[in-house]
Protein backbone atom coordinates (compact mmCIF):
# COMPACT_ATOMS: atom_id res chain seq x y z
CA UNK A 1 0.00 0.00 0.00
CA UNK A 2 3.02 2.21 0.36
CA UNK A 3 3.67 2.29 -3.31
CA UNK A 4 0.07 3.42 -3.94
CA UNK A 5 -0.17 6.31 -1.40
CA UNK A 6 3.56 7.06 -2.48
CA UNK A 7 1.93 8.18 -6.34
CA UNK A 8 -0.22 11.01 -6.69
CA UNK A 9 -3.69 10.67 -5.12
CA UNK A 10 -5.98 12.91 -4.11
CA UNK A 11 -6.71 13.44 -0.36
CA UNK A 12 -10.21 11.75 -0.61
CA UNK A 13 -8.56 8.72 -3.14
CA UNK A 14 -5.98 8.55 0.14
CA UNK A 15 -8.72 8.81 2.47
CA UNK A 16 -10.27 5.98 0.62
CA UNK A 17 -7.50 3.68 0.27
CA UNK A 18 -6.54 3.91 3.89
CA UNK A 19 -10.04 2.86 4.40
CA UNK A 20 -9.72 0.33 2.11
CA UNK A 21 -6.41 -1.17 4.29
CA UNK A 22 -8.61 -0.73 7.42
CA UNK A 23 -11.66 -2.57 6.32
CA UNK A 24 -10.95 -4.88 3.49
CA UNK A 25 -13.39 -2.97 0.96
CA UNK A 26 -15.40 0.46 0.53
CA UNK A 27 -18.75 0.81 -1.26
CA UNK A 28 -19.92 3.75 -2.79
CA UNK A 29 -21.80 4.82 -0.14
CA UNK A 30 -19.13 4.12 2.05
CA UNK A 31 -16.93 6.79 -0.29
CA UNK A 32 -19.82 8.73 0.27
CA UNK A 33 -19.92 8.73 3.66
CA UNK A 34 -16.21 9.33 4.54
CA UNK A 35 -15.54 11.96 1.76
CA UNK A 36 -18.69 13.55 2.08
CA UNK A 37 -19.52 13.60 -1.69
CA UNK A 38 -22.39 13.27 -4.22
CA UNK A 39 -22.49 9.51 -4.96
CA UNK A 40 -21.73 10.45 -8.25
CA UNK A 41 -18.46 12.16 -7.22
CA UNK A 42 -18.01 8.14 -5.41
CA UNK A 43 -18.79 6.98 -8.14
CA UNK A 44 -16.46 8.85 -10.71
CA UNK A 45 -13.84 8.56 -8.18
CA UNK A 46 -14.03 4.99 -7.28
CA UNK A 47 -13.71 4.25 -11.04
CA UNK A 48 -10.70 6.25 -11.10
CA UNK A 49 -9.04 4.06 -8.84
CA UNK A 50 -10.03 0.57 -9.98
CA UNK A 51 -8.82 2.30 -13.78
CA UNK A 52 -5.38 2.98 -12.55
CA UNK A 53 -5.46 -0.76 -11.24
CA UNK A 54 -5.32 0.28 -7.48
CA UNK A 55 -9.17 -1.32 -6.94
CA UNK A 56 -10.79 -3.79 -8.45
CA UNK A 57 -14.35 -4.42 -8.32
CA UNK A 58 -16.24 -7.46 -6.07
CA UNK A 59 -19.34 -8.33 -6.32
CA UNK A 60 -22.77 -7.65 -8.78
CA UNK A 61 -23.25 -4.82 -10.52
CA UNK A 62 -24.97 -1.86 -8.69
CA UNK A 63 -25.66 -1.77 -5.38
CA UNK A 64 -23.80 -5.57 -4.61
CA UNK A 65 -20.61 -3.57 -5.85
CA UNK A 66 -17.59 -3.11 -3.42
CA UNK A 67 -13.50 -2.23 -4.01
CA UNK A 68 -10.77 -4.29 -2.67
CA UNK A 69 -7.12 -3.77 -3.67
CA UNK A 70 -5.82 -5.44 -6.07
CA UNK A 71 -3.28 -7.41 -4.81
CA UNK A 72 -1.48 -7.59 -8.59
CA UNK A 73 0.37 -4.24 -7.63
Amino acid sequence: LQNIISKPLSMRQQKAMEFVKQNGSISNKEYCVINQVSKSTATRELSKLKTKQFLVIEGLVGRGITYRLNKNI
